[in-house]
């Protein structure tokens, strides 16, 4: 028996045996006659399923073009909604924090000289050499 581990090959070595069967003598024919009508309701079945198969991975595809799309859609209304609720709740209302998007706050006013450390031009922690030290 050939290799059937494929279905195209299993439905081509499954029609070839029904050709075979057809071409018998009618005493040879009617031996064969109940695994011939066996083999024909399988391979009627593999050929529907296989033409199933085939019609759902063309939806998958028409599905997945959907699915993009209606996220597409949804990522432009999310968008939008966070904008039309800047406009409405003002763009330094903390509530837009539940819409994700960040609120204008103000920015913290830091002393240049404490945040470096020191008098300006220097590194934080570093040692200031004698006779440079700033004038008061």
């Amino acid at each position: 028996m050939p290799n059937t581990n494929s279905q195209a090959d299993f439905i081509r070595h499954a029609e070839s045996l029904r050709d075979a069967v057809e071409r018998c003598l009618p005493e040879e024919k009617q031996a064969l006659e109940r695994d011939n009508q066996e083999l024909g309701e399988a391979l009627g079945e593999v050929k529907a399923f296989k033409a199933r198969q085939e019609e759902l991975v063309a939806l998958r595809q028409e599905v997945t073009q959907k699915l993009t799309a209606a996220v597409k859609r949804g990522k432009e209304a999310s968008l939008s909604l966070r904008a039309v609720a800047k406009a409405v709740l003002g763009p330094r209302n903390e509530r837009l924090v539940h819409f994700n998007v960040s609120p204008v706050r103000a920015r913290r006013s830091v002393n240049v000289t404490k945040r470096r450390g020191g008098a300006p031009g220097t590194k934080p922690g570093a040692a200031v050499p004698p006779g440079t030290e700033p004038v008061a």
